[in-house]
């Protein structure tokens, strides 16, 4: 019988996907995922080289500049889904 990874096909979209919900944020792209991870990876590594850190580095700036943006816009229209 073989092995599976259940993390990252299951784990983990249906956790950020059930928070998201929680808040009511619109339902994130898996880009949003991606740069996620990227923090993770970032933030749970010290072997990373230092061109992956950086990579690591400028997706999570991504996700806060998104996270930002979308404060923003909830604070200008509280009913917004």
């Amino acid at each position: 019988m073989g092995e599976a990874d259940l993390v990252p096909a299951f784990f983990w979209p249906t956790t950020v996907g059930a928070v998201a919900h929680l808040i009511e944020l619109p339902t994130p792209k898996p880009s949003a995922l991606t740069m996620a991870e990227n923090w993770f990876e970032l933030t749970g590594s010290t072997l990373l080289s230092p061109e992956r850190a950086e990579a690591c580095w400028m997706a999570f700036n991504r996700l806060e500049q998104w996270a930002y943006a979308l404060l923003e816009a909830r604070r200008r229209n509280p009913r917004m889904t």
